[in-house]
């Protein structure tokens, strides 16, 4: 921090069954630079009967770590997140999940972006995953690498990423009680406010993710039905303040709802007309993207890298097709099915 007296935050951890997870969460929040007295550490339980509560508070003494620990009856993260908003007063809240592991000095970094701009309500993290599944891997990689372009390019990020995100609280409205994808929402709304929500390169690594193929198409398909929502409350809302904003928007509803479609209609006519060219097109483009991930170093294998990077775009069009399909006769629940929880790679 560049001022002598850093601003205060107050830090949002909603919980529900996070035995597993809670003690790591407890140390890695200890461990923040950020000053402690400018700090209090809220964890929000939903309920949970798995003994969370009594663990998060033995692993907070041992660390000398000062908690406010409180119980609502829903495992709803936006209406938990409600709720540690009204018992804090600080100006900044930072909302993190039980399976996201901090860079020691995340604080700092992303307070110091809002400090900066007073029109930015909201800055969101890179991310990466822990999970062994090539593809949850692949899709991170460019989805901060969309979020970074936007950024830069457009003026504001279409979303921040639900396991770290700092908002301004002056920009924090109440979640409905129907929002599922507290992330989503806060990011669109404070678009549609005409706020900045930004995109700090530090990176947040998930421990929970998919195990198999089969888990991260249920997982993703998840949640772009909730985004999907979002965006179609949020769109329809008046008053669009900013044009920036506005290409921002543009930019999410064409890769959400008209690239899918585009990319399905040209696969099919591929097919249809020449499917032996199409699978050696589709071979070449996995070879050139396997070589493409050597030259860079990922951290995937070369060939699995290559295979995902071609593969990923169909796979995400048709998981958001489906979605789309399955809109109207779905209703979602904001508190996530848990998939399975990885050991910090760099612990």
């Amino acid at each position: 921090m560049t001022t002598a007296s850093p601003p205060r935050v107050d830090v949002v951890v909603p919980v529900y069954n996070e035995a597993p997870a809670i003690a790591a969460k407890v140390a890695n929040l200890a461990a923040l630079t950020y000053p402690a007295d400018r700090l209090r550490v809220h964890v929000v339980d939903g309920g949970s009967s798995d003994g969370t509560v009594t663990l998060a508070l033995g692993a907070a003494a041992e660390r000398g770590l000062a908690l406010d620990v409180t119980v609502v009856p829903a495992a709803s993260k936006p209406l938990q997140v409600n709720h540690a908003a009204r018992r804090g007063d600080a100006p900044y809240v930072l909302v993190t999940d039980a399976d996201a592991c901090l860079p020691p000095s995340i604080v700092e970094r992303l307070v110091d972006e809002l400090e900066r701009d007073p029109g930015c309500a909201l800055v969101g993290t890179a991310l990466r995953s822990a999970s062994p599944v090539v593809l949850e891997q692949v899709y991170w990689h460019y989805s901060n690498r969309l979020r970074a372009a936007e950024a830069r390019v457009l003026g504001s990020a279409g979303l921040v990423v639900g396991p770290c995100y700092v908002v301004r609280r002056s920009a924090l409205e109440p979640f409905d009680e129907d929002v599922v994808s507290d992330d989503a929402h806060l990011c669109l709304s404070a678009l549609v406010r005409g706020f900045r929500v930004a995109y700090v390169d530090v990176e947040v690594r998930e421990l929970r993710g998919p195990a198999t193929l089969a888990e991260f198409a249920r997982h993703k398909h998840r949640k772009a039905g909730a985004y999907l929502r979002e965006v179609i409350r949020v769109a329809a809302r008046r008053g669009w303040r900013s044009r920036g904003s506005r290409a921002v928007l543009m930019v999410r509803v064409l890769l959400l709802a008209v690239v899918p479609w585009c990319l399905a209609a040209a696969a099919a006519a591929i097919l249809w007309a020449w499917p032996l060219q199409g699978v050696v097109v589709a071979g070449l483009s996995a070879a050139a993207a396997a070589s493409w991930s050597a030259v860079r170093r990922h951290p995937w294998p070369a060939i699995a890298g290559g295979i995902a990077t071609v593969a990923l775009p169909w796979v995400v069009a048709g998981l958001l097709i489906a979605s789309m399909l399955a809109l109207p006769f779905v209703r979602l629940s904001p508190s996530y099915p848990k998939v399975t929880l990885f050991a910090d790679p760099e612990a």
